[in-house]
């Protein structure tokens, strides 16, 4: 037996009585894997956590199980707290893929953690506009790449309020592929690969794309000047504001 480049490893955790996962992983065989799968009722934690260390951007894990060691913590992933099915799909340090089939207990804070990601997804969530917000600024301020698509069906329906979601934002409005479209940029917008944002949302889902310049061109020049002429503004506010004072 050769070892793949391009190996699958699947663990049926409830299945496996005579070895453990460790000790599979620990041989030369079975180190160069791609992508790791864990089914069945529980793990040990040691074993998870050697599973989490092994991470690698290069690598996919994918992890369903009906029990999560109680108050497991990694710094590689976020907090699990799902009552049913605790599942979670990453690839560690970039997370090229995440979708979180119960994802109630996220909070948006968990979110900024997101860093050159590729699709994420939460289901049934209860982030508000305001929390939205919170998000948007924060990709707003970042001068790297969070994630291309991030879509949030959201738990219960909810009623999008542009002034709440884009409160002290600026943001042009457009009608595309049969609904509304929210374009924002950057404040990093020359440094970044896709400085632009393209929100919509429809029923109870939220969808938040990140894009390029030349995706977008005229939006992207229109955003540009508008946002010049803001900041022109408000500088020319702060030296009336120092003069006055002297």
């Amino acid at each position: 037996m050769f070892p793949s480049s391009n190996l699958i490893l699947s663990f049926y955790s409830h299945k496996m009585k005579s070895t453990n996962i460790k000790d599979i992983l620990s041989n030369p065989l079975f180190r160069e894997w791609k992508f790791l799968r864990v089914f069945g009722k529980q793990i040990e934690q040691t074993d998870l956590e050697l599973i989490i260390d092994m991470a690698e951007s290069n690598r996919k894990i994918s992890i369903q199980l009906e029990k999560f060691p109680v108050d497991f913590r990694h710094e590689k992933v976020l907090e699990f707290k799902m009552p049913i099915l605790e599942q979670f799909i990453l690839q560690a340090f970039e997370f090229s893929e995440i979708e979180y089939d119960v994802a109630d207990w996220v909070r948006i804070e968990d979110l900024f953690s997101l860093r050159n990601s590729s699709i994420v997804t939460l289901c049934h969530n209860e982030f508000n506009c305001s929390e939205l917000n919170e998000l948007i600024c924060f990709w707003k301020n970042c001068n790297y790449s969070m994630f291309r698509q991030l879509t949030i069906h959201m738990k219960q329906e909810i009623v999008f309020a542009t002034n709440m979601i884009f409160d002290e934002i600026v943001y042009l409005e457009t009608f595309r592929n049969g609904r509304n479209e929210y374009i924002l940029l950057s404040h990093h917008c020359d440094d970044v690969e896709r400085p632009l944002a393209v929100i919509s949302w429809m029923g109870s889902s939220f969808q938040m794309l990140t894009i390029g310049r030349e995706e977008y061109p005229d939006e992207f020049e229109t955003l540009k000047t508008i946002v010049s002429k803001e900041i022109y503004k408000l500088t020319n506010r702060r030296l009336e504001f120092l003069n006055k004072a002297r």
